[in-house]
């Protein structure tokens, strides 16, 4: 459940890690900053920074098939 201080991306990153999300790709982005930093200081998420979104796509078809 989310407390009322919980901010959006401490939601979210919960979320992901409570579904055992261990793989993300991103694009860098200065509105998902918080996010982001979040995944990378997870040691136990693989977090890939993409050139294009479009790389993006590839990689999580592979990780899907995977």
């Amino acid at each position: 459940m989310r407390t009322s201080h919980e901010q959006w991306p401490q939601a979210i990153y919960r979320i992901l890690r409570a579904g055992q999300i261990e793989q993300v790709v991103y694009v860098p982005d200065a509105g998902h900053s918080a996010l982001i930093e979040l995944m990378l200081e997870d040691e136990a998420v693989q977090a890939t920074v993409l050139t294009t979104e479009e790389e993006g796509v590839a990689i999580a078809c592979g990780a899907w098939l995977g």
